[in-house]
């Protein structure tokens, strides 16, 4: 079965944010403790690490149909394969009975 659709996975870039800043902070605690050719090439090795996933890990799968009685169904699941992420959502609502 393939997937309606695949994305950048939220978590992942989430985790690739976090670890840019964290690298970034750690480059910018290097000042004045080493040469300032050592501290401008870790914080310009640090600004160049991409804190945006290019490749589109989140496989999204959903349904959205409604059945012979009246009863709107729609089901949505989402998983990435890299950190594990997985979301589920289901809902059905009576298309007879609604305002």
């Amino acid at each position: 079965m393939s997937a309606n659709n695949w994305r950048v996975c939220p978590k992942c870039k989430a985790e690739m944010t976090a670890k840019r800043e964290r690298t970034i902070a750690k480059a910018r605690a290097m000042y004045g403790k080493v040469t300032s050719e050592a501290y401008e090439r870790a914080i310009k090795s640090a600004e160049a690490f991409s804190a945006e996933p290019n490749v589109e890990l989140l496989r999204e799968d959903w349904e959205l149909y409604t059945d012979k009685d009246g009863v709107f169904h729609v089901a949505y699941r989402a998983s990435c394969s890299h950190c594990g992420l997985n979301f589920q959502f289901r809902d059905t609502k009576n298309v007879l009975e609604a305002k």
